[in-house]
């Protein structure tokens, strides 16, 4: 018998999987609380009975918790879709919270000492890197755009593209330097 035929087993692949589940039972991951198992998806992936705060139950990937890609049944998007917002380009991607003219002054402030804006794709692309994420989650929450990890790096960088960054850029304009009001120009195609 070949030795990579016991690995193709039902068996083999149902051992493997059990012996890497984690045991997410009672575990909050965002909206979500998780229940119990329920088997194995496609990809061997652990299913887990989720309870949603609103109250609806939905099964969900292990994966998808733990990476937190889903964090609610679906309400949470609902709401987001109901609520007024800079843009309205894309639910996950849209801002929460409206800014004051004070945060506005503040992201001007973080965005003039650590914000980069530039043209990618004949689209205005802009963003911020910081080792703390906190920042970060705090302009997605005012402006929307989206917060990824760069583990090369070891560091969060938060990004806009297209109408929502132009809209950003000309929000906080008034507040920056000529060095970066001309980085602006530059991002929106004008010759200078």
């Amino acid at each position: 018998m070949p030795s990579g035929f016991y690995r193709k087993t039902k068996k083999w692949r149902k051992k493997l999987s059990k012996m890497h589940t984690k045991d997410l039972t009672g575990k909050r991951f965002g909206r979500l609380i998780v229940l119990k198992q329920r088997g194995y998806d496609s990809r061997r992936n652990a299913l887990w009975l989720c309870a949603c705060d609103c109250g609806a139950r939905k099964l969900i990937a292990s994966n998808s918790l733990i990476w937190s890609k889903t964090e609610s049944c679906g309400c949470y998007r609902k709401e987001l879709a109901s609520r007024t917002h800079l843009g309205k380009i894309d639910n996950r991607l849209s801002s929460s919270i409206k800014p004051t003219s004070t945060d506005i002054a503040w992201a001007a402030g973080i965005y003039e000492g650590e914000g980069t804006c530039g043209r990618h794709n004949d689209s205005t692309q802009t963003s911020v890197a910081q080792k703390d994420n906190w920042i970060l989650y705090k302009l997605k929450s005012f402006f929307g755009g989206s917060v990824i990890y760069y583990k090369k790096y070891k560091q969060h960088r938060w990004r806009l593209s297209g109408a929502r960054s132009r809209g950003f850029l000309m929000t906080i304009y008034t507040f920056l330097s000529p060095r970066r009001k001309t980085q602006i120009l530059f991002a929106f195609g004008k010759k200078i």
